[in-house]
């Protein structure tokens, strides 16, 4: 599914037929994440080596990525979802398995993406849950797990009010081999 030097995978999903019938095509938005949607800068001529760029981030297999107001792809960070208003309205997150696999997604500036149903492992993952470096947290096989800045971060500490995403697998964190397992449930979680 993806380059040989990514470590992206789809490991089991629910209903191959589902999972196929979900899979959408994203065109590559030209503004920052989420929590920047109408601050965020970049250029959707940002490439690199046939990965579409977004805001000077690449969008490589396995990044978490949402719908734009604009209805673009945009780095994906979880909502905080402490109260419900406008502002904390949780939203429907996708992983991007292709656009890296060759220059197609330069030639179409798009990437394909799932929204849920099935378990990864994934490269795109951080135990920073602050997004600042200041708080690490831990993947624990059966515990719930978030995004921010497209990656996957546990829900502890100053996540544990993100939406959730998904849980981490059985086979957990393979910190030798770079790999987190992560079991996506289908529809969207909260």
């Amino acid at each position: 599914m993806s380059l040989f030097q990514s470590k992206f995978d789809i490991v089991s999903v629910d209903n191959p037929v589902a999972l196929a019938a979900l899979a959408q095509v994203l065109e590559v938005g030209n503004i920052g994440p989420a929590s920047n949607l109408y601050t965020g800068s970049g250029s959707p001529n940002d490439f690199s080596g046939g990965t579409p760029l977004q805001g000077g981030v690449s969008m490589l297999p396995g990044t978490i990525v949402l719908i734009g107001p604009d209805g673009k792809a945009i780095l994906g960070d979880a909502p905080i979802l402490a109260t419900y208003d406008d502002s904390h309205v949780p939203v429907l997150p996708f992983v991007t398995i292709d656009g890296n696999t060759d220059y197609s997604g330069k030639f179409v500036r798009k990437i394909t993406v799932f929204q849920g149903g099935f378990t990864m492992v994934t490269d795109q993952f951080s135990l920073d849950t602050k997004g600042d470096g200041s708080e690490a947290g831990t993947f624990i096989p059966g515990h719930p797990v978030t995004f921010l800045g497209g990656k996957v971060i546990p829900r502890s500490g100053t996540s544990a009010l993100r939406q959730i995403y998904g849980f981490v697998g059985p086979d957990g964190l393979n910190q030798a081999a770079g790999i987190l397992q992560v079991i996506v449930p289908q529809g969207a979680s909260f």
